[in-house]
């Protein structure tokens, strides 16, 4: 029965992966799944590690996908734990997924449950923006204070969502959390809404690490297309940031489009490390030829001229490179 039982969580976490782009569970070279525990005090659950995407990281944060639920006993305690606090519970106790996955993963996909340890990729690769003043949506951050002059060690203990905002003078004990209402994950606890400073996870109120929040939104950013191969620039309005990048490209039945920018392209610039293996080795019977075309598949053919590949939709081996040309990509 055990078996029959893990067979199915396997084959419903891979349709809700296949469903589901921004997650990935990716196979080690045995060609079997990373497996690890969630070790929750004396408890140990068996999972699956998957990689979540952040808007501009591939797989950059790690969670766990719980295979096993702790027991009706200890999930009970986890609720009457917290009774007395002045919250409200919005949804019962799991251990399936925290504070974290909660915050920053939920809004990409909210069936897929994960326990994330450290969601600080999404604010590090430039996806959210630290911003002074919060406002309904943002995310909260606890952090802890090492006592060292910096914050670079600084660990985010725990992440909430922001439902509202008070005026008026903070307390200051963790920052100004008391003028925010938050709804957040307590560990394997229930799900609550709860004022910002009151909470497990401060120092003050409770018995947490958490001595300052900072709060983090998603930039607003708009994408300026400079060509095929300039790729696109990006601004927040919102707090300035800024960049220039690649473009990056979500292939189509028939064409090519950057997911941030839109651009649409029949054919894309390719860097070697990015061609199939299979075919390398046709590529290497045209080693010494200073052009060349080959088929991918029944829709895409590759092209290489003047140093460069290119990847080519609704074209031919006998007119692939010539469209190249005429598309005046190569000067």
């Amino acid at each position: 029965m055990k078996k029959i039982g893990a067979l199915f969580v396997a084959v419903s976490l891979l349709f809700v992966l296949i469903t589901t782009s921004v997650f990935a569970l990716m196979p080690l070279a045995n060609g079997e799944y990373e497996s690890d525990m969630l070790v929750l005090g004396s408890q140990s659950l068996p999972a699956i590690v998957i990689y979540a995407d952040t808007p501009n990281t591939t797989d950059g944060v790690r969670g766990l996908y719980v295979l096993e639920e702790l027991g009706d006993s200890l999930l009970t305690a986890a609720i009457q734990e917290f009774s007395s606090f002045p919250v409200t519970l919005l949804d019962s106790a799991t251990a399936t997924y925290n504070c974290h996955w909660y915050a920053w993963c939920r809004p990409s996909a909210p069936d897929l449950h994960l326990w994330v340890d450290d969601p600080s990729m999404f604010y590090k690769d430039g996806s959210y923006c630290e911003v002074s003043t919060p406002q309904v949506g943002d995310i909260i951050c606890y952090f802890d204070d090492k006592g060292t002059a910096t914050t670079s060690d600084d660990f985010n203990v725990h992440s909430g969502v922001v439902t509202a905002v008070s005026n008026g003078n903070s307390n200051g004990l963790c920052g100004n959390s008391d003028l925010v209402t938050v709804t957040s994950k307590w560990g394997y606890g229930g799900l609550y809404s709860h004022n910002g400073y009151v909470c497990p996870y401060t120092s003050y109120y409770s018995t947490g690490e958490a001595d300052y929040v900072k709060y983090y939104r998603l930039h607003s950013v708009n994408y300026t297309d400079l060509g095929l191969l300039e790729g696109h620039r990006g601004v927040c309005y919102g707090c300035g940031y800024y960049v220039e990048e690649g473009h990056d490209w979500s292939e189509m039945a028939s064409f090519y489009m950057c997911r941030k920018c839109g651009h649409k392209s029949s054919h894309i610039p390719v860097a070697p490390n990015n061609i199939p293996e299979d075919i390398l080795l046709k590529i290497q019977q045209k080693a010494t030829l200073n052009e060349f075309a080959i088929d991918v598949d029944e829709n895409t053919v590759l092209c290489y001229i003047d140093g460069q590949y290119y990847m080519v939709k609704g074209h031919t081996t006998d007119n692939a490179l010539s469209y190249i040309k005429s598309a005046s990509v190569v000067k």
